[in-house]
């Protein structure tokens, strides 16, 4: 009777809603489930008072729960079902991101024999006017997944006639086939008393909540499908017209992601015990005023968060790789389990994710440190006056973490440590050291391909990973070392100031490059003792009636190379007087030089045929080692030249050029050795 009773009885008779893709319309609404449940047995209860029973509505220990159920309105599949205790605006965002993702993983936890796979960001969410979907969350949620909204006005089930008929389908299907049911009237009750038979669990409903969606109601006839089952007209309508793929991970933890604010330190930000820490962050950290900033983590994966500052947000990984792809829940309960095996309070409050430190109890300076290993290194560097600092220095690691030795900090934000001398090793500058990189990786893999390729008479490749392997170490020095400093030196601590650029000796490149050309003049040595060799075990050689070396071309070759070789020397000798224009016109005659030597090289040897006789193959042999030297070194003198045309070679900061110096020491001896050897040595031998 009355007005509603009119309206379904005379309400005018259409096609409906006609839908066609996937998604295109989901319908959410909330429903109070026709059942009182138990809680299982945890202990709770029985440390809350009274009061805090009653008002958690936990005083009988049988509660009802709020149903949130989403339905595809083309397929009739539920795309999204949530068990709560009341309804929220948590519940509502928890149930969109639900729709978004595959459920596979709540089908396979309850044991269900089917998939439900049915998931994707739907094109519109239609709900009516509760205040969990009318929410501020609720809408930024959906408005940042690009998903229109529709509110069906109070009074108007049939707005949402899907949805509707689903809960009465569940309250006629499943209800009566679970203990502790009530009753919508007193006349279907009579005398059964609900709360005597309240049995289930909230996780015994749950899963069949779950099974009799999966199992029973997505395959059975769908009177509204024309008799299809809701499952086959899934599959059938996602291969014709697709769904939009799910949000990844970074994205759902902007959306759906749990909000809160943390204060960065030097360690990065610390979020339920883990630390996540970046370079970007740590850039930010040194120059920023406000050091508190806005954090998102997902429950999901607590391997990364988002954190916002510089006016955007950026993906901060854990410091731990042991987290990735780790349950918010799974990571709290391997903390309460650490915690409890934790025999002191010392131990128990330890950040969780290392082994405890030293448990040995040794005596040296690696000991100090977590194993395994944490990423960056100390908090800081110590100083140490034995072999056995842990047992003869007190405090020494708690000084250490709280910073108190050396480099405690970075001003700039780079990766720093110090360099000291070989003996005793007293600090004598602040190193700036580069990071993992792709460039260097792919440096190595083209210059392998340079020396294996003429393996297999490959000379084209050779030639083309050669190239490219110069390019990539070209790149990398030129973007990562010999930097000029922000300032001259910096505070180390304990009163210690130190450069922040060395060149010469002092620098490790120095040393790199007298270390590998050291190498590089034994194999050189090696070539010029095969020349002599087979002059000793041949009385054959050189051959009689054999061309040689062209001997003025040789000599040209030699008097400009050792020009090359001075200018370059003077260049750094004027650049450090100050006279920077000068010493780039050195630089620019000495590669001139180079060029010139390397031809007069060529035409010494070009009539030589080297398959002939052993005589002119080793001749050629040496003359093609040192016309590959020559090309280093000319690639040396114009990344020289053009380093101090881009202010990166100063009066002061000069160690490009300082080790391009040192290189060219080692080529005009190769020069003039060859030259010796293939231009002098054959007439003396004849």
């Amino acid at each position: 009777m009355g007005q509603e009773a009119a309206r379904k009885k005379f309400a005018p008779v259409g096609i409906g809603l006609q839908v066609k893709r996937p998604l295109e319309r989901v319908e959410i609404d909330e429903w109070t489930i026709d059942l009182i449940s138990l809680f299982a047995k945890s202990g709770i209860l029985e440390h809350l008072t009274k009061e805090e029973k009653e008002l958690l509505g936990l005083n009988k220990k049988k509660i009802r729960w709020i149903l949130t159920v989403a339905i595809c309105a083309a397929t009739r599949c539920i795309v999204a079902m949530r068990l709560s205790r009341s309804a929220s605006k948590n519940s509502a965002v928890q149930t969109l991101e639900m729709i978004t993702q595959d459920k596979g993983i709540w089908a396979d936890t309850f044991g269900a024999i089917s998939p439900w796979n049915m998931g994707g960001p739907p094109e519109l969410i239609v709900t009516d006017n509760g205040s969990s979907f009318i929410s501020v969350a609720m809408r930024t949620a959906m408005q940042d997944l690009g998903i229109r909204a529709e509110r069906c006005p109070t009074g108007f089930p049939q707005m949402r006639a899907r949805i509707e008929r689903l809960f009465g389908t569940m309250s006629s299907s499943l209800m009566p086939l679970l203990s502790g049911r009530t009753f919508s009237d007193v006349i279907t009750k009579g005398d059964a008393d609900p709360e005597d038979g309240a049995a289930l669990t909230p996780e015994e409903l749950s899963e069949a909540l779950v099974r009799w969606v999966v199992d029973v109601y997505h395959n059975r006839p769908h009177e509204g499908l024309d008799g299809e089952t809701p499952a086959n007209c899934w599959n059938r309508l996602v291969e014709t017209y697709g769904v939009q793929p799910a949000p990844d991970m970074r994205r759902r933890r902007l959306v759906f992601g749990t909000r809160t604010t943390r204060t960065v330190t030097a360690k990065g930000i610390r979020v339920f015990g883990v630390r996540y820490h970046s370079e970007p962050l740590a850039r930010w950290f040194v120059h920023a005023p406000e050091r508190e900033v806005e954090v998102r983590w997902h429950r999901d994966d607590i391997g990364a968060i988002e954190v916002n500052f510089d006016g955007e947000w950026h993906e901060v990984p854990s410091v731990f790789e042991e987290v990735r792809g780790v349950h918010a829940e799974v990571w709290h309960g391997a903390v309460r389990a650490l915690r409890a095996s934790f025999r002191d309070e010392a131990e128990s409050s330890r950040p969780v994710g290392a082994s405890r430190r030293n448990p040995w109890n040794a005596g040296t300076l690696e000991w100090s440190h977590n194993v395994p290993e944490e990423q960056w290194g100390v908090r800081s560097i110590p100083f140490i006056t034995s072999r056995y600092p842990l047992w003869d220095q007190p405090q020494i690691v708690e000084r250490m973490d709280a910073g108190r030795f050396y480099l405690s900090d970075t001003k700039y934000g780079y990766r720093e440590t110090i360099v000291t001398s070989v003996l005793d090793a007293r600090p004598q500058h602040v190193q700036r050291i580069t990071g993992p990189a792709w460039i260097t990786m792919m440096a190595a893999a083209f210059t392998g391909g340079a020396f294996i390729f003429p393996t297999f008479s490959m000379y084209v490749p050779a030639i083309i990973s050669g190239a490219f392997a110069i390019v990539c170490v070209l790149y990398w020095l030129w973007t990562t070392t010999a930097q000029v400093p922000e300032e001259p030196t910096s505070d180390v601590g304990l009163g210690l100031r130190l450069p922040r650029y060395a060149s010469g000796p002092n620098a490790p490149g120095w040393w790199a490059v007298w270390i590998t050309m050291l190498g590089d003049a034994t194999a050189f040595t090696s070539l010029v003792f095969g020349f002599f060799f087979y002059w000793t075990a041949s009385p054959d050689f050189p051959p009689t009636g054999a061309d040689h070396a062209g001997g003025a071309a040789l000599v040209a070759a030699a008097v400009l190379l050792s020009l090359s070789w001075l200018a370059t020397r003077s260049a750094k000798a004027t650049n450090r007087h100050g006279n920077v224009r000068q010493a780039r016109i050195l630089l620019a005659v000495g590669m001139a030089c180079t060029a010139a030597g390397g031809a007069g090289l060529y035409l010494a040897v070009a009539d030589l045929a080297p398959t002939s006789h052993a005589y002119p193959a080793i001749v050629c042999a040496l003359a093609v080692w040192l016309g590959a030297h020559l090309g280093l070194g000319l690639i040396a003198q114009g990344y020289s030249l053009a380093r101090s045309l881009a202010g990166h070679t100063t009066p002061i900061y000069d160690a490009d050029l300082t080790n391009t110096t040192l290189l060219w020491h080692f080529i005009v001896v190769q020069a003039l050795i060859t030259s010796a050897v293939i231009g002098l040595l054959p007439g003396w031998m004849t």
